[in-house]
């Protein structure tokens, strides 16, 4: 009765919030769900500049290190180098070089549109919410997204990511320029499919 109860109530939360919400109230949901053996397949697609795709190819990430150290909980994927702790104001990036510990904010989370900070690995980049309520299709189904924002200024190339709360991310794409002028897009990963335990 109790388990019934709890999800009755998580329901009610998940149907109030509208498409005009500034903010998500989803904050007892893990952004993206870091648990041994989850993954979480896409289709990794590049394209040229009149946006035909010449490479496209199948790629996996996979949670297989889930480890303590220094009293935190700590994630890793399968075909990544950076490990990955999720944290009150979100998902934290580390970076692990012999003795040097390299971190930052990754994906902020809970957030709301207009929250802007700096994701810095190898140059610092500017990360702004532009929405919480993005719908995207992809062949893995169709969810509602935070869509984050990332530039390293306002005349480089760009990257938007789509994730879904509870699900992890379902898109990614990569575009030439600024979103200021003309772009084209150069890369895009979206979910083929995914497994959570």
């Amino acid at each position: 009765m109790k388990i019934v109860n709890v999800f009755l109530i998580s329901c009610i939360i998940f149907i109030s919030c509208n498409e005009n919400s500034t903010e998500n109230n989803l904050d007892n949901i893990s952004l993206i769900p870091f648990k041994m053996n989850n993954y979480w397949k896409y289709n990794d697609s590049k394209y040229d500049s009149t946006g035909n795709i010449f490479i496209s190819d199948t790629i996996i990430y996979k949670v297989d290190i889930d480890t303590i150290i220094l009293n935190q909980q700590f994630f890793k994927y399968d075909i990544s180098n950076f490990y990955y702790t999720v944290k009150e104001d979100g998902i934290w990036q580390y970076e692990i070089l012999g003795d040097s510990v390299k971190n930052c904010l990754y994906l902020k989370y809970p957030c709301k549109i207009g929250d802007t900070y700096t994701f810095t690995f190898g140059r610092p980049n500017i990360v702004t919410v532009t929405s919480l309520n993005e719908k995207v299709t992809v062949e893995a189904g169709e969810f509602t997204c935070i869509e984050y924002h990332l530039e390293y200024n306002s005349v480089s190339p760009y990257i938007n990511i789509y994730v879904a709360p509870g699900v992890g991310i379902i898109k990614q794409e990569s575009f030439s320029g600024t979103h200021y002028s003309s772009d084209y897009k150069t890369g895009e990963e979206s979910l083929l499919q995914y497994q959570l335990n």
